[in-house]
């Protein structure tokens, strides 16, 4: 013997609809497979068959009530069908963008590292510069626009190549 909710549990249904068939339209061919002890209801193995074999003609693909749903939503599975192409076409074009935008970023991130690269050489290079040499040129230019331009006295005697 078997509880309802061991047989719901196999079925992958609830116990509450598996109670309901039971009490409903499978009362009258479970009368006697059927039973209930402290509060626990119990189907024997002929009971489990009964209830099985109710719950496979409702999966049948061929029962009334799918041919007349699928005849109903006939026109919604076209729209849809048109929808889903239409969002799957979006889509692709989406990432060939995606694809694009990749490929771009990757140039400019090679471009800026060898910028980086290049700014960080000169860096280094001016660094490298003696700083005496450059400070003195400095100086030797201050010094030059400082000094006013004396008059020579004897120019013919002392003449400049």
């Amino acid at each position: 013997m078997k509880t309802l909710k061991e047989i719901s549990d196999e079925l992958s249904v609830s116990k509450q609809s598996v109670y309901k068939r039971v009490k409903g339209s499978l009362s009258k061919s479970l009368e006697n497979h059927f039973e209930i002890i402290d509060n626990i209801s119990y189907v024997d193995e002929e009971g489990e068959t009964i209830i099985r074999n109710a719950y496979a003609q409702d999966e049948k693909p061929g029962s009334i009530e799918s041919e007349n749903v699928s005849r109903e939503s006939n026109p919604l599975n076209e729209s849809l069908s048109k929808t889903i192409d239409l969002l799957r076409e979006q889509l692709s074009v989406k990432d060939k963008q995606i694809e694009q935008l990749s490929e771009s970023n990757k140039s400019l991130l090679q471009v800026l590292s060898q910028q980086q690269t290049l700014h960080a050489a000169s860096i280094s290079a001016k660094e490298s510069l003696p700083e005496k040499s450059f400070t003195e040129t400095e100086q030797t230019e201050t010094q030059e626009r400082e000094t006013p331009l004396k008059k020579r006295r004897f120019p013919w005697l002392f003449k400049r190549n």
